[in-house]
């Protein structure tokens, strides 16, 4: 009974409220028309048609002051005591609930600019062009700006990796100078600075904020899809392999008239087989010698067959032994006499048929082959030479290494023990009693090294 007597009180209370509030507001409106109510409410309805623009800004405020108006009446209520405080929240609750959140419609919010989405980042590479004749500066920038944007996806907190120096000579050569690079770093959002506390006395590209995961990961496959552009571009270019090494030709071939002119090229051809360009201490060299041999002697005891007097420099054999190999298409033209021809679309090292001649020319070169492979083998041997001595020097660095860390150690061990040893000492001492030293006189001393004793002041008797 008592809980329901609770529940209901509220209610009642609120009952009273609204009554209360249209019956205060009933005399007004009687004494502003006195003709009659209807009229005036009539008349209030043509005057919100007149200002229906400035109403629709203001829907929400009569449900707001009306909940304000019946919560200002609880608290009243509750503070004359007519209310008990469990009554009061109780009551207000039920009026909040009531009257409901406002709902916010468009005429309550009034004309809202239109929402647009913010724009997306994404990687510039516009600016990148396509020609034949910047290709190589645009590899080399492709892989600064791929370490950059790798740098920045594992260390992304990083000063120095958010910070690229303009007067620093490689990123001038190699990257800055590269029409596109800038716009694509620009849109990753780095920005030129010259503070002081970013890049003390030289002017940067500073990126301000910690880049965003995705932004990089879409420069990656940019700066991929970049690449894949150029080898396609490349390959498609025509007779790109041939121009390539035509040129290589080109280039072996001024550096052999130079030689020849000063009345060196036995020996600039040795040096040149000797070269370890291949890292593998020049076994490389020596396998192209055999089968430089092997092409030479087929010649000799076949001087008629086609096939052993053109060499097709695109054959893998042929273009690993005579192209790749510095020295061996010297040899070949100036005391093989071989010649150079294009044969549709192709190059092709080509020997005169001419028995006699071709002969001679021939075992002289195989002649010059046999120096040239001893001065591989001396070659071979002194890198074999320097490769031990090092390898001598490394052992012998590792051992006395070695023996200065034992030593060390030993030397750790012997202060170890000292220092136990001079601890147990103070120990031992500590608890020792202490005796007074006196000083004696050198007559008393005298006697007592002789054994006839000493005077008993000095803590000595005669016996």
């Amino acid at each position: 009974m008592f809980s329901s007597l609770h529940v209901v009180r509220p209610l009642f209370v609120i009952l009273f409220i609204w009554a209360s509030s249209t019956f205060l507001r009933l005399p007004t409106l009687l004494w502003n028309n006195p003709t009659g109510g209807v009229k005036r409410v009539c008349g209030q309805e043509k005057e919100a048609q007149r200002s229906k623009k400035e109403k629709r800004k203001k829907v929400c405020l009569p449900i707001m002051s009306s909940l304000s108006g019946e919560l200002l009446q609880l608290i009243d209520l509750f503070k004359s005591g007519a209310l008990t405080e469990e009554e009061f929240k109780a009551a207000k609750d039920i009026t909040i609930k009531r009257h409901g959140q406002p709902i916010e419609t468009e005429q309550c919010r009034g004309p809202q600019p239109p929402q647009t989405a913010p724009p997306r980042q994404v990687a510039d590479i516009s600016g990148f062009g396509e020609d034949v004749i910047g290709r190589l500066q645009r590899q080399c920038a492709y892989d600064i700006l791929e370490t950059v944007v790798r740098n920045l996806r594992q260390f992304p907190n990083e000063a120095r990796y958010r910070r690229l120096r303009c007067n620093n000579s490689k990123l001038q050569s190699q990257l800055f100078c590269v029409p596109g690079a800038t716009t694509f770093l620009a849109s990753l959002g780095f920005v030129a600075s010259d503070d002081e506390t970013d890049c003390p006395g030289d002017e940067c590209l500073v990126l301000p904020h910690a880049p965003q995961q995705q932004l990089l990961d879409q420069a990656l496959q940019a700066i991929s899809y970049l690449r894949r552009r150029e080898e396609d571009a490349r390959a498609n270019e025509p007779n790109y392999v041939q121009l390539r090494q035509n040129l290589r030709l080109e280039v072996r071939r001024e550096r052999c008239e130079k030689a020849k002119a000063v009345g060196e090229l036995r020996s600039y051809i040795a040096q040149e087989f000797s070269a370890d360009d291949a890292g593998d201490g020049l076994y490389t060299s020596a396998s192209n010698i055999e089968t430089l041999r092997t092409a030479l002697t087929n010649m000799i005891l076949h001087p008629m067959e086609e096939k052993y007097r053109r060499l097709r420099l695109r054959n893998r054999v042929v273009y690993k032994s005579v192209v790749q190999q510095r020295g061996a298409l010297e040899l070949l033209v100036e005391y093989a006499g071989g010649k150079l021809v294009e044969e549709s679309g192709e190059s092709a090292l080509v020997f005169r048929d001419e028995s006699g001649a071709t002969e001679r020319e021939l075992q002289y070169a195989l002649r010059v082959l046999d120096e040239v492979e001893a001065s591989v083998r001396a070659a071979r041997e002194e890198l074999r030479q320097r490769d031990y001595e090092e390898a001598r020097r490394a052992m012998r660095a590792e051992l006395l290494n070695a023996r200065r860390m034992g030593e060390q150690q030993k030397r750790q061990c012997e202060n170890e023990e000292a220092r136990q040893v001079s601890d147990a000492t103070k120990r031992e001492g500590e608890g020792a009693p202490q005796l007074q030293g006196h000083r004696v006189p050198l007559k008393e001393a005298v006697k007592i090294l002789m054994g006839k004793g000493g005077d008993s002041r000095f803590g000595y008797r005669e016996e």
